[in-house]
């Protein structure tokens, strides 16, 4: 509960200023508080506000200020503030019979040290009372926020900065306190949006920064839960002033009648009328977009009215609201429903939103007259309100309607304790008796308003508020009853869970009035959870199979839709559409897994259980806030990836490698031989295969080095790339299978298909584990010999690892040149050792010389990749074979990385070079046509050079 303002200012003085005014309460500010911390202008306005209430003399004495202030050089200037403030409370207490306001300081200590210490230093104006906290992991953007902090006076230091990941651990202890949270990264990755989810319904404003304004990306931010985003553009200090001002609202007071001819608008203009006559600088918007009243009950002829609004322009600013804004004699500052029907036709709910946001800016309060239909299009407005006023009369028919409205508004989120539910023109002999309509609303009747035409009618008539003309009114005491209780005690103003505003630090982009998290996260889930049962029980499995994804998926989402629309008493529209969403995952997809694999940035996703989820980031290891609701569900999404290859998992068979539809390779592991539950890793690959330019664009290699492995790819030399897990050796293996011409047939041979080749004309086969019977296994030896049969120009295994090898080398030793394979080693002598090994492994009675020749005879050139500290991946060696020495095989190094360090960023630094070796095969390349330059076998460092485009010829 916040205590409103008891006294804020009506002035014609700049909007800045009153706004600023009206956060102060009466006698705050000592007579001789410097002009450090404060605006002098909004110091001397408060001061008089707080002292006379005076606001003819404080508008007087603002001018004389101003132009006294420049008179005066900036070192005389804080004296003749303090003097003429003192002047200013003498005239104030003569004013007041002798009797002098007691001022407070308990609220602003800072200023009564100042007071005392007559500080003579003048500075401008500092936010200091504004928190910010800043959760970054990219140092680039917590220097802009900062920088554009700065900009707007606001104190951020280094204290005020934290790594996303502490925020996820520590998110309610570190955003206590906080008024403004910034989460700055690429919003792609999961450990960003985990950051904003470990924050949902924290007190302060969360606002997401990023380079990206992808309005797909930013909707999953702000469903993720933040309140706004703000993109790293050129005009991003201007927005984050303009969402730091966009703090300082004044309070919103929708009224909405049930029914046509209940009074709303009546009600809504006098509410006006006593908010103005209080001195409170009031606001009076007509949303009735079909025609409204009030310009014609308050006697208005506007020049502008809210139809020219909306028809000039699709973005409203300020100086056209206040163009449109008329002040009406009785203090009320009035912007006009449209003249005519239907002449507002395309007013967004962003147009409306933007304009509600700038009435609340400018006006301490803002009274909105809603029509009385509950739309779309008003739905912001009303959950952003501080009160909702619903107005009807006692009549039965208007009682059910009622209902039905008050049930609306909780199922938007819209809290029961800020409606005031107003009963209007009681009194009358045909109404519903008091006690009777409670029970029929199921709610509290907050006010009632009698029935008062001897005073209603002829103010109506002659266009005056009712409460301006007669104020002892029997209908002017209950609207002053009702102002009473809505500028007192007043509930935090908290916008519907799920509803979106298009804010004002960001233009078109969709952001967040508020966190929308579940009040019970764990009855969301169980809902989640019996909804699944039932969609799943509806469904016909067999039909489901035959019909196209695209088509079963609309019609699922169909089928959500209706099952979650019986539950509307459970919940928002924002809470249904996560709710189809995720049960669209649960029945498609892969359930809490499915953002993730949404995710293009993330190569790896490592689960250890189903409260532990990593992901792999640019090399780096990341903690996700992902969960699985337990084993079971873990277990079933493990399953439903095995069943749609053709293999199982269970407990007779507990280990399963396969793919996803997208070509991730999985691997995963449970009970028994996992501890923990589940052990699932996921392996993803690039929707489109890297080029060289991209290798070369990420250091991973230099354009000779790729030069040289094209020619001989394009020249049918046989070639390994060994490397470690996750070093890059299929990325590679896809990069240069690109070089290998479109008229070659090429069959691949993987355990679970991963590689993606651009050719016409591939023949992909895969292993098949043994069924539950222990049967039809075929292993990647059995589809190599078939290979042999199909005519393929080259093969292609994924990964030699099993006796496959030495069907392999006897490949590529017999008219199939060109193949190409992958190898787990340290380098790329090792690699010749692992081959030797699985060769032996395969073929043990083979005397070792006679493998050692079959080896120097297949491969002509082994490719090292490695991934180094930091998580960079690079080509580290390339290697040619020569042939043999004795029983040896020989081989040298054309290119090798040579690391040197560590940088800053905790990144791996060295150099590429070329060792000075003419590769033997030079000829061979120079007989298919391909003309290498020997200067770039030369002895050098190679620059690591990022290039846009490298021709690979």
């Amino acid at each position: 509960m916040v205590k409103k303002r008891a006294c804020d200012a009506k002035s014609p003085l700049k909007v800045h200023y009153v706004r600023y005014c009206t956060q102060l309460p009466a006698g705050a500010l000592p007579p001789h508080a410097s002009i450090r911390a404060f605006n002098s202008f909004a110091l001397i306005e408060a001061m008089i506000a707080s002292a006379t209430h005076n606001l003819c003399a404080a508008e007087a004495f603002f001018v004389d200020t101003y132009e006294t202030n420049h008179r005066v050089t900036m070192g005389q200037r804080e004296n003749v503030m303090s003097d003429t403030a003192m002047s200013m409370q003498e005239k104030a207490v003569n004013e007041n019979n002798g009797s002098s306001p007691s001022l407070s300081w308990s609220l602003f200590p800072e200023l009564a040290q100042e007071a005392q210490s007559s500080t003579s230093v003048s500075e401008p104006h500092s936010n200091s009372t504004l928190s910010v906290l800043v959760a970054s992991d990219s140092p680039a953007l917590t220097d802009r926020i900062c920088r554009g902090l700065k900009a707007s006076n606001i104190a951020c230091s280094p204290d005020s900065i934290t790594p996303l990941n502490l925020l996820i651990e520590n998110g309610d202890h570190c955003t206590r306190g906080v008024d403004i949270l910034f989460i700055a990264s690429e919003f792609s990755s999961a450990i960003a949006k985990g950051a904003i989810e470990s924050v949902r319904g924290c007190d302060a404003t969360v606002v997401a920064v990023g380079q990206d304004c992808d309005a797909r990306k930013i909707l999953e931010v702000i469903r993720a839960g933040a309140d706004d985003y703000l993109e790293d553009g050129p005009d991003f200090e201007s927005e984050l002033k303009t969402l730091h001002s966009a703090r300082e609202t004044g309070d919103l007071y929708s009224v909405i009648g049930t029914s046509g001819g209940c009074g709303a608008s009546v009600v809504a203009a006098n509410i006006a009328a006593v908010l103005a006559q209080r001195n409170l600088l009031c606001g009076l918007l007509d949303l009735q977009l079909q025609g409204g009243d009030l310009a014609a009950l308050l006697n208005a002829t506007p020049v502008h009215t809210i139809a020219d609004l909306f028809g000039s322009t699709t973005t409203i600013d300020r100086a056209m609201f206040e163009q449109s804004v008329s002040e009406l004699s009785g203090g009320v500052n009035l912007l006009a429903g449209p003249d005519l029907f239907n002449s507002v036709r395309h007013a967004s709910p962003q147009q409306i939103q933007a304009l509600v946001e700038m009435a609340r800016g400018s006006f301490g309060h803002v009274v909105v007259d809603l029509e009385d239909v509950i739309h779309r299009d008003q739905l912001w407005t009303l959950s952003s309100s501080s009160y909702v006023l619903v107005v009807f009369r006692l009549e039965f028919p208007a009682l059910m309607r009622t209902r039905k409205y008050i049930e609306h508004l909780l199922n938007s989120g819209i809290r029961r304790e800020r409606m005031v539910l107003i009963a209007n023109r009681c009194g009358g002999s045909s109404n519903v008796p008091r006690d009777k309509a409670v029970k029929a609303l199921g709610a509290e009747i907050s006010h009632q308003i009698p029935d008062d035409p001897d005073h209603i009618l002829p103010a109506v008539n002659l266009g005056h508020a009712t409460v301006a003309r007669y104020p002892k009114a029997p209908f002017t005491k209950a609207i002053e009853r009702i102002v009473d209780e809505i500028t007192g005690e007043v509930p935090e103003a908290t916008p519907a869970p799920g509803v979106r505003r298009w804010g004002q630090a960001m233009k078109a982009s969709l952001t967040g009035a508020a966190s929308w998290l579940l009040s019970d996260e764990e009855r969301f889930i169980r809902l989640k959870r019996e909804l699944h049962e039932r969609l799943i029980a509806g469904m016909d499995l067999a039909a489901a199979r035959k019909v196209h994804p695209e088509r079963l998926r609309e019609e699922l989402r169909r089928a959500a839709s209706e099952l979650c629309r019986s539950q509307t008493e459970l919940l928002s529209q924002a809470e249904r559409d996560r709710l189809i969403d995720e049960l669209i995952y649960e029945a498609l997809g892969l359930g809490p897994l499915e953002p993730l694999m949404l995710d293009p940035t993330v190569s790896d996703i490592l689960i250890n259980g189903p409260n532990t989820v990593y992901v792999e980031r640019r090399g780096k290891l990341e903690r996700t806030s992902v969960r699985f609701h337990d084993l079971d569900h873990l277990t079933s999404i493990v399953q439903r990836i095995a069943n749609r290859v053709g293999r199982r998992i269970d407990e007779s068979s507990p280990m399963v490698d396969a793919r996803l539809p997208d070509g991730s390779r999985v691997n995963a592991i449970i009970h028994p031989l996992a501890l923990d539950g589940a052990l699932v890793s996921i392996r993803r690959f690039s929707a489109t295969p890297l080029l060289a330019r991209d290798l070369v664009a990420r250091q991973s290699s230099t354009p000779e080095m790729l030069e040289f492995l094209a020619a001989c790819v394009r020249a049918r030399m046989n070639m390994i790339i060994s490397g470690g897990t996750g070093s890059g050796k299929t990325t590679l293996l896809n990069m240069l299978s690109g070089c290998i011409p479109q008229d070659e047939r090429i069959a691949t041979i993987e355990d679970a298909a991963e590689l993606q080749l651009q050719q016409p004309h591939v023949a992909r086969m895969e292993t098949r584990p043994p069924n539950i019977e222990g049967r039809g296994e075929v292993v990647a030896r059995d589809l190599l010999r078939n290979a042999l049969r199909m005519r393929p120009d080259r093969i292609i295994v994924g990964e030699c690892r099993g006796a496959e090898a030495f069907d392999m080398l006897q490949a590529m030793n017999t008219g199939h040149e060109g193949s190409l394979t992958t190898i787990h080693a340290n380098d790329t002598r090792d690699a010749i050792s692992r081959l030797e090994m699985l060769i032996g492994m395969a073929a043990p009675e083979l005397p070792m010389w006679f493998i050692h020749r079959q080896i120097a005879s297949a491969i002509h050139i082994v490719v090292q990749t490695n991934r180094l500290p930091g998580g960079a991946r690079k080509i580290t060696q390339i290697s040619e074979v020569t042939g043999m020495e004795g029983n040896a095989i020989s081989m040298h190094d054309l290119f090798v990385f040579e690391q040197t360090g560590m940088n800053e960023d905790r990144q791996a630094e060295g150099t590429f070079s070329a060792t000075g070796m003419r590769p033997h095969c030079q000829r061979r390349l120079e007989r298919a046509g391909i003309f290498l330059s020997p200067a770039m076998f030369e002895r050098r460092d190679i620059p690591v050079e990022r290039l846009d485009r490298v021709a690979a010829r």
